[in-house]
């Protein structure tokens, strides 16, 4: 059971290798074919949250990304805190 999980943890480890790759590569693609001006669009907008124990730190772009962020979080950890009620090992 445990080679299951560790087959599981490798596989999607590389999935998520392959979803960045493959995401970075049409990114540059359609950088290429429709930005002729040289100027930046600048319609970038990112996230993410920093796990220090159960206390979480949010950053973004702007107000709205980091309010999701945190958002999905909270919900990563409810559901890590269901699998590992429910399925103990």
């Amino acid at each position: 059971m445990d080679e299951k999980f560790i087959i599981l943890g490798i596989g999607l480890i590389l999935a998520g290798f392959c979803i960045l790759f493959i995401g970075s590569l049409m990114n540059m693609s359609n950088n290429n074919e429709g930005n002729n001006t040289g100027k930046d669009s600048g319609n970038f907008k990112g996230g993410g949250v920093i796990m220090l124990g159960p206390i979480p730190i949010g950053f973004g772009t702007d107000k709205w990304m980091m309010i999701i962020s945190i958002i999905l979080s909270i919900v990563l950890m409810v559901v890590a805190f269901l699998f590992f009620k429910f399925f103990r090992f």
